[in-house]
C-alpha cells in the first residue's frame, strides 16, 4: 500500500496539470422551453380571439344609411325599420342637422336587405287620423317606424330617399282602372273600394285633369277581385255619414266603415245584364265614370263566377 506521506503520491505541481483532461462545464441559454413562450401564450389566444369576433362583426354587420325628414314624428333610436311587415333593421341615432335644421336619422339595415340602401324609398309611418287620411292606427299601442319600400325602376334613384308622406303606388298586381269625378270629396289615398261592404282595393293617386275641370282617381282592384269589375260597372262614392229620415223607421245613421268617414271610400255594383254592345272585361287604364248612389245598385245580384281574362 502506498505510503501517502511519500513524495510519489504528493499532488502534482499546477503547472504539471494536463488541462485538456480537465471538463469544462459551459451555460446556455434553453430555447424554447415552457419558461420562456407560457407567460405569453395566454394573451396571444386572446389577442386571436379578439381579431376573430370583430370580424366576425363586421362580416355580419349591415349597410347604414342617413335619412333626413322634415318632422320626426316622434321616431326613436332603436325604433324598427320595415319591409314589407318584416322588421329589416334599426334606428341608430335621431338628430338635427344644424345647417338645415332637419330631422337626421341614422339606421342600420340586415346584410340581406342591403339592395333597399342605395335606391329604396323610407317614410315615418305614424297614426293618422284626419279628414283626409287614416293610417299608421298600430303605432298608437307600438313604437313608431321606419317603413321602407322598393320603387319601379323608373322612380329609382341612386341613394335612399327620405319621403314626408307614404309614396304613390303604381302597377300593383291586380287590376288598375281609372274614376273621374267632379270633386275628389274627401277620397284621399289608401281609401277603400268595396263590393257589397266587402273591400276588395283601394284608392291609389288623386290628381286634376290635365284639363283641371275633372279629378281623376286611380284604383286598384286586389289580385282575384278583378272580375268583379266589368266595363258596365257602377262606381260611387260613399265617404263622409250619411242621414236618412224615414217615416217609419225614423233617423238612420248609413256610413260604410270607420275609415271612410275620415278618409272616404268607394263603391261599385255590376248590373245583371250587360247593356247592348258593350263589352264585358276590362284592361290596366281602363276610365269609368263617377255616379250617384242609386238604391237600384244593392239590388243587381248578376253572377260573376266567370273569370275575366
Amino acid at each position: 500500500m502506498p505510503d501517502p506521506d511519500s513524495p510519489s503520491s504528493a499532488p502534482a505541481p499546477a503547472s504539471e496539470i494536463d488541462e485538456t483532461r480537465i471538463p469544462i462545464a459551459t451555460i446556455r441559454p434553453r430555447r424554447g422551453g415552457p419558461r420562456v413562450w407560457l407567460p405569453w401564450l395566454v394573451p396571444a389566444i386572446a389577442l386571436l380571439v379578439t381579431a376573430v369576433l370583430i370580424v366576425q362583426t363586421l362580416a355580419a354587420r349591415g349597410p347604414r344609411i342617413t335619412l333626413r325628414f322634415q318632422n320626426g314624428h316622434g321616431i326613436e333610436s332603436n325604433d324598427p325599420v320595415v319591409y314589407a311587415g318584416v322588421q329589416i333593421g334599426r334606428i341608430q341615432s335621431v338628430g338635427i342637422d344644424p345647417s338645415t335644421r332637419q330631422i337626421l336619422i341614422r339606421a342600420e339595415l340586415n346584410r340581406d336587405s342591403s339592395f333597399l340602401a342605395n335606391s329604396g324609398r323610407f317614410w315615418i309611418v305614424r297614426p293618422e287620423v284626419s279628414l283626409s287620411r287614416v293610417a299608421g292606427l298600430d303605432t298608437l299601442i307600438g313604437p313608431r317606424y321606419i317603413a321602407a319600400d322598393f320603387p319601379s325602376p323608373s322612380q329609382s334613384k341612386s341613394v335612399p330617399q327620405s319621403l314626408e308622406a307614404p309614396p304613390v303606388l303604381h302597377d300593383l298586381p291586380g287590376l288598375n282602372i281609372l274614376i273621374r269625378a267632379a270633386r275628389a270629396a274627401s277620397i284621399s289615398i289608401g281609401a277603400p273600394v268595396s263590393y257589397r261592404d266587402l273591400p276588395v282595393g283601394s284608392v291609389t293617386d288623386t290628381h286634376l285633369a290635365p284639363d283641371a275641370r275633372t279629378v281623376i282617381i286611380s284604383v286598384n282592384i286586389l289580385p282575384g277581385h278583378e272580375h268583379l269589375v266589368r266595363s258596365y260597372s257602377r262606381f260611387w262614392n260613399v265617404s263622409g255619414i250619411g242621414l236618412d229620415l224615414g217615416l217609419v223607421g225614423g233617423l238612420k245613421l248609413k256610413a260604410e266603415s270607420l275609415q271612410t268617414i275620415f278618409a272616404g271610400g268607394l263603391a261599385f255594383a255590376t248590373p245583371e245584364k250587360p247593356p247592348p254592345q258593350s263589352g264585358e272585361f276590362i284592361t290596366d287604364g281602363t276610365e269609368f265614370q263617377m255616379v250617384e248612389y242609386d238604391d237600384e245598385f244593392l239590388k243587381w245580384a248578376p253572377d260573376l263566377t266567370t273569370p275575366g281574362p
